[in-house]
């Protein structure tokens, strides 16, 4: 089996915030089967599936003896799934933008935009109001002063399968990278990569996005057992019976030295 101290790595590995397009999420990281859709979003999620399966290509992998001392050196795999879910998120926005006359529509940084919740003193729907694309303010009636600055505060959704999909990507580069370097020292080897699934349609959520992807890897897992005297009886004679249809025809005896 992986140690404990190998998964602890791994999950604390796991980042517990990303920036994504210049805003920062907190991520909640979990262990294990875990309902994805019942937790806070975005979540990380690492699993440890077939742990403990033989890995190798000869019993001489496996296996030396040395006098009494065996040695075993068995080459476990596992295959480490991550999952990763979010959902669609609204997220506030604020753009200074420098007004000049004579240009009555501004484009807003972070598209498309659900509504603007305000601009200075100025009126929604009487002064400006959000163009009918949600992409640009459009002033209507009072105007700043030409090449003053205006703030523009706003709400803009972003959507979760965009997010899972920057998460994963972040994800498997980072583990392929940074966490591998971490792990090599362990004796960790990657030998497959399995490519990410879109596992978003077997919830009923629309607004619900999860993907998951693959690393099989391989560690060795080493024990050595001691033979001595005391740990069995030293036979010094055999006695092997000849049996013909159930009748014990013939006893050959031997010494441990004739053997």
């Amino acid at each position: 089996m992986l140690s404990i101290n190998i998964k602890r790595i791994m999950f604390s590995e796991i980042p517990s915030n990303l920036t994504i397009d210049g805003f920062s999420f907190s991520i909640k990281k979990t262990l294990g089967s875990i309902p994805l859709n019942k937790l806070s979003l975005p979540t990380i999620n690492i699993r440890f599936i077939d742990d403990g399966n033989k890995y190798y290509r000869s019993i001489d992998d496996c296996v030396s003896s040395i006098d009494t001392i065996t040695n075993f050196v068995n080459v476990n795999s596992c295959i480490l799934r991550y999952t990763v879910a979010s959902t669609d998120v609204t997220i506030n926005a604020e753009d200074s933008i420098t007004y000049k006359t004579g240009t009555d529509i501004y484009q807003l940084q972070r598209v498309p935009s659900i509504d603007i919740d305000s601009v200075g003193a100025y009126v929604k729907n009487v002064d400006y109001k959000l163009s009918s694309d949600h992409t640009s303010i459009q002033w209507i009636g009072n105007r700043p002063s030409n090449n003053s600055i205006f703030n523009v505060k706003y709400k803009w959704g972003d959507s979760g399968y965009y997010i899972a999909s920057q998460i994963t990507e972040y994800l498997i580069k980072d583990f392929r990278g940074r966490i591998f370097d971490i792990l090599k020292s362990y004796g960790i080897n990657i030998i497959d990569v399995r490519g990410v699934k879109d596992i978003s349609d077997i919830y009923v959520d629309d607004s619900f996005n999860a993907f998951y992807f693959d690393f099989v890897i391989t560690y060795p897992f080493t024990w050595s057992t001691t033979i001595s005297d005391e740990d069995a009886i030293t036979a010094n004679n055999f006695d092997f019976d000849l049996i013909l249809n159930n009748i014990n025809i013939e006893t050959i005896s031997y010494h441990k030295d004739d053997l």
